[in-house]
């Protein structure tokens, strides 16, 4: 979400404060474009939050994926939950669960 979020504010504050928008550079106040500036990043990190619980990743993060992989990516989160293993990595399907068992034994063999 980051790439999003970049491009985001660079809109929103390009059309605030340059000519072709609002033209406010030069006319706010500090103390304004301080409290503007923190209210879009609560409410990008509000909106981010809640777009991560269904999607793996941003909008933008897709479509710069699916460009270099040369095919879209799966955008929507797996349907299984993620489960913690002490001291592992979480898992989110059950092919990864199922693999990392695989790997697991493999490595106590050795």
């Amino acid at each position: 979400m980051a790439f999003t979020n970049y491009i985001v504010q660079s809109f929103v504050f390009a059309g605030i404060f340059f000519g072709y928008g609002l033209g406010q550079f030069g006319r706010m106040g500090v103390s304004t474009a301080f409290l503007l500036g923190i209210t879009l990043y609560d409410a990008q990190m509000v909106a981010s939050a809640l777009w991560l619980r269904w999607f793996r990743f941003g909008p933008l993060e897709w479509l710069w994926r699916s460009l270099m992989y040369g095919r879209p990516q799966v955008m929507l989160k797996s349907r299984f939950r993620s489960i913690e293993l002490s001291g592992m990595a979480t898992i989110e399907s059950s092919s990864a669960q199922y693999n990392m068992r695989r790997c697991n034994v493999g490595n106590a063999a050795r």
